[in-house]
């Protein structure tokens, strides 16, 4: 890292100082990523100063060890990972702390029960854990079980989860001393319902062995109940009684304190999107009024119930009727028969004046990607300003560092991030004539020959040269035959000056040192959602047509809950990114050519072998469904045919076939020409 020069010394020195009066607690969500165009939320867009610690939600546990949640949280060989490119923001600010938060709502009780039942269980995780952080840069871990003692999980594991926080701080010291870095840091998220605290939680001892818990103050109130409520007011109302009266901030904040949490340890939730409801009547639109469920998915977060901060200020800019609630200081709008409470940046400003009057450590928000950090709605000339303002509340002064130009409407931002190819001839190399913007991944006809194509990733060029005798397809993106080609050099340059125009779901960021970019990662159509789409009314020759199941998702709306519906928690032998409702939920095809991989997901040929394409029947159908288990995303030879491969996804078996002619060469991890490939003759597979 290079050298901090004075101005940039005392901006990190001046928030250092007020990071100590002040936690601002940030989650991101590696969900995010998949959502649509604007709405896309990925590392790059993270701000450096906007938050003293930034959490990544979330890991999950296989056993009593953590794991990836998501196919490109980690680095692999060929493709730089989340969980890299989330904590590159520690060369942008050095004083900001990157935490790696477990659990959340999808995942339950089950997997840290099963982790916590024994010391031994427990001192594995614990010793994984330690490794698992300190290599991929972490400074802490954020325990999100959802709750202990609750949703399944046995009475026992109020004890258990405290012996696991003792043994889990014992442990961060003594590798601190061992190896004279700083500890780990350990922090939570828990429950704000009374229920939920005194079942789950001995709150005394595990804040003596917690740097800090976030108390989940929101999603107090929701479509979940048969009439409206903010989902999380400031305090209770008038006419609130018994256990609603509890449902606030106030309450629950003061509660977690008087059972034994410092108040410089407690970080209040605040919430950057808004509930929704449907109500029986439109014109009986106040609070308490009926509701029969959820409110409309907005066009980002696709979530029934659910909107994001800045789809709800989209929704006022159309003509949605504010309201506002003075007893609990919280906001709320109406429009046809929508009812959504929300917090704005007035209301938010009130809550942190709050929570500074009564001495609280900080504040923690859910989530980053909720907030207008892209300019989406109308409101604002700058990014985040739900987060902006809260800083100014608290008093902290906040460097520019990114401009954003406004977004057309309607516009994509490209495929998702990490999107690649499927052509392989020569490996890819950086483009030096072919110049890219960050954030506008996809595919670009080279302008200088029709042979030639290049993939942007990450703002970097990758030059690609289809195999002999093929040319670049830019309406399918692959390689093929000659007649199935328009080769238009002139359309290829404009399609090139449309590589650099700045893709609206990104910031510019400084430039940092500079890093090798890796080779782009090859990924299925079963994770590639935009990249290979194909029209199947118009089949090119020699294109072969793949099938995908599309697993159905159930997920079943909490009482109080952090983690959104679109939280990608699959259900078993799923094998894709989480399945939105604007998406369609048919079969997809995928283009190939003589020279790209095709796809067969291996379960599924099992399950439906009638009725598949063609080239189905060159597979095998007696691989194991386990070849997969155990081993690390990625390719592998078919041990039974040179010509086969086998894709790895989430420990899921996905068989390919190399085209007529071509072999799967075991070094370089592509298919190439079978005279190409040692040991590998042209007998057809079986």
């Amino acid at each position: 890292m290079s050298r901090l020069n004075l101005p940039s010394l005392l901006v990190f020195l001046v928030i250092l100082k007020v990071s100590h009066s002040y936690m601002r607690v940030c989650y991101y969500t590696n969900w995010a990523q998949y959502r649509p165009n604007n709405g896309k939320y990925v590392p790059e867009n993270l701000d450096p100063y906007l938050c003293s610690h930034l959490i990544f939600a979330f890991a999950k546990m296989n056993g009593n060890r953590l794991v990836a949640f998501e196919w490109n949280d980690e680095s692999t060989d060929w493709m730089r990972g989340m969980y890299a490119k989330f904590n590159d923001i520690k060369l942008k600010n050095p004083t900001v702390k990157t935490l790696l938060a477990v659990g959340g709502w999808n995942m339950g009780s089950k997997p840290f029960t099963q982790m916590v039942k024994t010391p031994e269980s427990r001192a594995e995780f614990t010793k994984s854990t330690i490794k698992f952080l300190r290599e991929r840069n972490f400074d802490g871990l954020d325990l999100d079980w959802e709750y202990p003692a609750n949703r399944g999980s046995p009475k026992e594991d109020k004890d258990r989860f405290t012996k696991l926080v003792i043994q889990l701080r014992s442990a961060f010291n003594q590798e601190a001393a061992m190896t004279g870095k700083p500890p780990l840091l350990l922090t939570a998220a828990v429950a704000a319902g009374k229920d939920k605290v005194d079942t789950g939680y001995d709150v005394a001892t595990i804040a003596k062995h917690m740097d800090f818990i976030n108390v989940m103050t929101y999603d107090l109130h929701g479509p979940w109940e048969k009439v409206t409520g903010h989902n999380s007011p400031l305090h209770s109302r008038r006419d609130e009684m018994g256990p609603d009266t509890q449902l606030n901030i106030a309450w629950a904040a003061e509660y977690w304190y008087k059972l034994g949490l410092p108040k410089q340890k407690l970080n209040v939730g605040l919430a950057l999107y808004g509930r929704s409801f449907t109500l029986s009547d439109p014109y009986n639109n106040g609070v308490g009024a009926p509701a029969k469920g959820k409110g409309n998915a907005g066009n980002y977060t696709r979530e029934a119930g659910f909107l994001s901060y800045f789809e709800v200020c989209q929704k006022i800019s159309e003509g949605a009727q504010k309201h506002y609630i003075p007893e609990q200081e919280s906001p709320y709008i109406t429009y046809a028969d929508q009812w959504v409470g929300y917090d704005d940046a007035d209301s938010l400003a009130v809550k942190v004046e709050y929570i500074k009057k009564q001495n609280y450590g900080g504040i923690m928000v859910w989530a980053l990607d909720l907030d207008d950090f892209n300019l989406i709605c109308n409101a604002t000339t700058e990014t985040y300003p739900l987060l902006r303002r809260i800083n100014q509340q608290l008093g902290v002064v906040i460097p520019q560092t990114a401009t954003v130009t406004r977004p057309p409407s309607g516009h994509s931002s490209g495929s998702n991030s990490g999107s690649h190819s499927t052509q392989n001839s020569n490996k890819p190399s950086g483009g030096k004539e072919f110049k890219c913007e960050v954030g506008g991944d996809g595919y670009y006809p080279s302008p200088y020959s029709c042979e030639e194509y290049y993939m942007c990733n990450d703002g970097h060029a990758h030059h690609f040269k289809c195999a002999a005798g093929l040319l670049f397809n830019s309406q399918f993106n692959y390689c093929g035959w000659p007649k199935d080609v328009v080769c238009d050099l002139d359309a290829a340059r404009k399609k090139a000056k449309e590589a650099l125009k700045k893709p609206e779901s990104q910031q510019q960021i400084p430039q940092q040192p500079v890093q090798q970019n890796p080779p782009p990662v090859y990924k299925t159509p079963a994770e590639n959602q935009n990249a290979f789409q194909f029209k199947p009314q118009k089949p090119q020759q020699p294109v072969q047509q793949t099938q995908q199941v599309q697993p159905q998702q159930v997920q079943q709306q909490p009482q109080t809950r952090k983690q959104p519906n679109t939280a990608p928690q699959p259900p078993q032998n799923n094998v894709r990114p989480p399945q939105q409702a604007s998406q369609p939920n048919n079969a997809m095809g995928s283009a190939a050519s003589n020279d790209p991989w095709n796809w067969s997901p291996f379960q599924q040929q099992q399950q439906n072998p009638v009725g598949l394409p063609f080239y189905w029947s060159f597979f095998r159908t007696d691989l194991s469904q386990d070849f997969c288990t155990g081993r690390a995303n990625g390719l592998y030879p078919d041990p039974d045919n040179c010509q086969g491969f086998i894709d790895c996804v989430r420990e899921i078996s996905f068989k390919g076939l190399c085209s007529p002619g071509m072999a799967f060469d075991t070094a370089r991890h592509m298919c190439d020409y079978i005279q190409n490939v040692p040991g590998c003759n042209d007998a057809s597979p079986m």
